[in-house]
């Protein structure tokens, strides 16, 4: 039975088509259920009757998921978000045609051919806007909205001109130390409450469902799903009691007693009604109608059956989708470098002016202040030099921030922003930002001609009052030599992660003859080569931890970033908190720990990524970068949380990236939108389920390093925590010694900045291979950290090929006696 249009939800169907039990059979449905998606296809395809063994349900015709097809080639080019096609756009226009662009705007009539093809690319296939009346204030917002509504013909939109103009913003300071940010002037701040403004709609096909040539989101006939549920086995064929009315969670757990098998629905929709007319229909039957009324299906975590959206997990689709766009969004964000440095050589550009209404500009003092301030962030004026109306506005009660405001000093800047001119001289509302003002008026600025400073001078290891260098081998001659080597270049000890005896022993015994210390390394979860893959720690995508190191250094961001800085981490594999390898390890190392005339102990890695205390303040990480790596994936693991919280950690999702991938319409059909903050990363009260699955990981890992602390016959000296996805490169690690039964630190600011405690290591990593650049890099970092403060140093080399090791340690260590 087709869908009648009008039918909103599976209960408007039913009663509208009545449905005779005694011929067709059972049937059952979501009465309240609506369609999760606002498109149009979903919106006009609505219900139908379907059937599904020995009954009928009610499910919706389409069903929309994200479910890219990697396989495709994209094209970077049709993937530049519209601003980046502005500014190359703008690179090529000419002093006239700037003048027009900055003024009236710039239509396809006063563009040359090639100038066209760009900017037919820049309108939508649809060209929607909304044109309403400005209110007072932030508070007048939120009630029902009087607006008109305008679709332009195709002729009409080949009129549409762009404009290119400034807007001002503010740069604040937030008290407490709250660091830096900004505000801008909302809505009536700009306009005149009562005024006219219109905005454009993001209705276009290409802006909901695809990036970068790629199709992404698509909708399809709403087919039975790949299911871990076997729905034909014979175990299904037990019969299922219809209840008149019930949830999505009571046909679960039914079923669940009936054919002893635990499944569990997805929280987003476990609450949902669910009537049934009929008495008894199959088991299987019943499962596979229920998930075509959701456009669900069965996945297996373990022992449990999750009823959810997909067999791969929503969460990991979106982690490998956001990586994917990042990446490539990468080499475009590097071509649009050349599109600035080519406009400001073109003095059209000086034409971008204020709009003519606009009340929010600077005034004589405000514009000295901007023409010496070339970066964001470093500077500031009085707050009394302000004009009137941004004083205002620096003080408005809008403005809402986690710390004070200081409304004492501000810092004015120019950002350059783009918008639509409909026909009518319709001004639309700006569609993005295309670049801070100074990245034209002063690229010369900001694009520096390297010149050639005196390099950063080898660092001398031995002004300090202890270093350690740190490093990894099973080889018992190697080891013999570590000592000695480490004693030329200025350190104090040698730190040696092995699992060897002999190994160990060999190393302590060159340090008895080198008057250099030995410490045992002990990392409580990393893996052995040899270790059976299936016991590995896994990641949001299935990988271990080197295949998603291998898959983030591999970036093209990553790979020019390690022109400036050591990016090539050391690579290892984790073993998953239940992995029966543990405690046989946990042994060794602990007999390893009592070797004779051994220094001490050192844990490091014991709270590998994605196990961190939980972050209740900033995460400045790219998520990008941060969500692949995030380990506690297991299966153990997830389907604990599962159980307890009826989501399964795979369907959680990164709500940072709800920006990245826009203008991406990011809903299906069976989680509706996917930026509800109940399933991201949020600080809110109650937590969110992110928020949960992030303390199980840290209490796990709590609970996993105690055990392994009493394998040791004496405390170690332990690496600090780290919050949440804090994985700068520039804020270093600690190490300092266990003491009692407190728990491990925890770095939640940069360590440089705090008093650290006694026989505390600040701890730097060294990638490798080292660029000239990373080498330099590193010399100047360490020679900054040692100048605030004079604290032991414990240098990580162990991602250095044994046979480069003297060759690095010479580029970047001296000391007094080597002179």
């Amino acid at each position: 039975m087709q869908a009648g249009q009008g039918d909103r939800t599976p209960g408007q169907f039913a009663a509208s088509h009545k449905w005779d039990e005694t011929t067709k059979g059972p049937l059952l449905y979501l009465p309240n259920r609506r369609l999760q998606v606002q498109d149009n296809a979903q919106m006009e395809g609505g219900f139908k009757t379907s059937a599904c063994g020995t009954l009928h349900v009610i499910a919706p015709v389409q069903m929309t998921v994200i479910d890219p097809d990697y396989r495709q080639s994209p094209n970077v080019y049709d993937g530049l978000p519209r601003q980046l096609k502005v500014l190359y756009l703008a690179s090529t226009l000419s002093k006239s045609q700037w003048q027009a662009a900055c003024t009236t705007g710039i239509g396809l009539s006063s563009m040359s051919q090639e100038q066209q093809a760009v900017y037919r690319s820049i309108l939508p296939s649809e060209f929607k806007y909304t044109t309403s009346l400005v209110r007072k204030s932030l508070s007048d917002y939120g009630g029902p909205t009087e607006h008109t509504q305008t679709t332009l013909t195709p002729e009409e939109e080949s009129h549409v001109l762009l404009r290119i103009y400034k807007e001002l913003s503010l740069g604040v300071r937030l008290g407490n130390d709250g660091g830096f940010s900004a505000i801008s002037g909302q809505e009536w701040d700009r306009h005149k409450p009562g005024s006219k403004v219109s905005h454009r709609i993001d209705s276009a096909a290409e802006d909901k469902n695809s990036v970068f040539g790629v199709e992404v989101r698509k909708t399809t006939p709403n087919e039975s799903k790949p299911s871990d549920l076997n729905y034909k086995s014979s175990a299904f064929d037990v019969a299922f009691p219809l209840p008149p009315s019930s949830s999505v969670k009571e046909i679960c757990q039914t079923a669940s007693e009936l054919i002893h098998r635990k499944i569990v629905p997805d929280a987003r929709f476990q609450n949902e009604a669910v009537v049934a007319i009929g008495s008894t229909a199959r088991c299987g039957d019943v499962l596979k109608g229920l998930a075509q009324c959701l456009t669900g299906t069965y996945r297996k975590v373990g022992d449990t059956f999750v009823l959810t959206s997909d067999i791969e997990g929503i969460g990991t689709k979106m982690t490998k989708l956001a990586f994917w766009q990042w990446n490539l969004k990468q080499l475009a964000e590097k071509e649009s470098d050349k599109w600035k440095g080519q406009i400001s050589t073109n003095s059209g550009f000086r034409f971008i002016g204020y709009a003519a209404n606009d009340p929010l500009t600077p005034n004589d003092a405000m514009r000295k202040f901007m023409d010496t301030d070339i970066d964001q962030g470093d500077k500031t004026m009085p707050a009394s030099a302000l004009t009137p109306v941004l004083s205002q506005m620096l003080n408005s009660k809008d403005n809402h921030f986690g710390a004070p405001l200081r409304t004492d000093v501000a810092e004015p800047w120019d950002s350059v922003f783009w918008c639509f001119v409909a026909p009518g001289d319709v001004t639309l509302s700006w569609e993005s930002e295309l670049c801070d003002m100074n990245d034209f008026s002063h690229y010369a600025e900001h694009h520096p001609v390297r010149a050639q400073a005196q390099e950063p001078k080898r660092i001398q290891l031995d002004t300090l009052p202890g270093s350690a260098l740190i490093y990894q081998s099973e080889d018992a001659d190697l080891a013999s030599k570590l000592p000695h080597l480490a004693k030329g270049q200025g350190f104090t000890e040698l730190w040696l992660q092995t699992t060897k005896s002999r190994t160990l022993a060999a190393a302590v015994e060159a340090g008895q003859t080198s008057g250099i210390p030995v410490k045992l390394v002990a990392e409580p979860f990393t893996a052995g080569r040899a270790q059976p893959k299936e016991q590995l720690d896994r990641t949001i995508l299935g990988d271990t931890y080197s295949e998603a190191r291998k898959l983030i250094d591999g970036s093209g961001w990553v790979e020019s970033s390690n022109q400036s800085f050591s990016a090539n981490h050391r690579l290892a594999d984790f073993l998953g908190e239940k992995s029966s390898s543990l405690e046989g390890y946990w042994k060794l190392l602990g007999g390893l720990a009592n070797s004779p005339r051994l220094s001490g102990t050192v844990v490091l890695a014991g709270t590998p990524d994605g196990y961190e205390q939980r972050s209740d303040w900033a995460e400045y990480e790219p998520p990008q970068l941060a969500a692949p790596l995030a380990l506690g994936y297991t299966t153990d693991l997830r389907e604990k949380y599962l159980v307890a919280n009826s989501v399964d950690p795979v369907d959680l999702l990164e709500v940072r990236y709800q920006f990245d991938l826009q203008p991406l319409e990011q809903s299906i059909s069976s989680f509706g939108d996917l930026n509800n903050y109940a399933y991201g990363k949020v600080a809110e009260n109650p937590p969110s389920y992110r928020d949960k699955w992030d303390k199980m990981r840290f209490e796990a890992n709590e609970e996993r390093l105690k055990q392994f602390e009493s394998f040791f016959a004496a405390a170690p000296m332990v690496e600090w925590r780290r919050r949440v996805h804090d994985t700068s490169l520039n804020w270093d690690s600690v190490v300092s010694p266990l003491t009692g039964n407190a728990p491990v630190d925890t770095l939640d600011d940069d360590p440089y900045g705090k008093t650290l405690p006694a026989n505390a290591y600040y701890l730097q990593a060294i990638g490798f291979p080292l660029s000239e650049g990373a080498t330099l890099h590193l010399r100047r970092h360490m020679a900054i950290r040692i100048k605030k403060q004079s604290t032991p140093f414990a240098v990580d080399l162990r991602a250095v090929p044994a046979d480069r090791l003297a060759q690095v340690l010479n580029l970047l260590f001296t000391s007094k006696a080597a002179k």
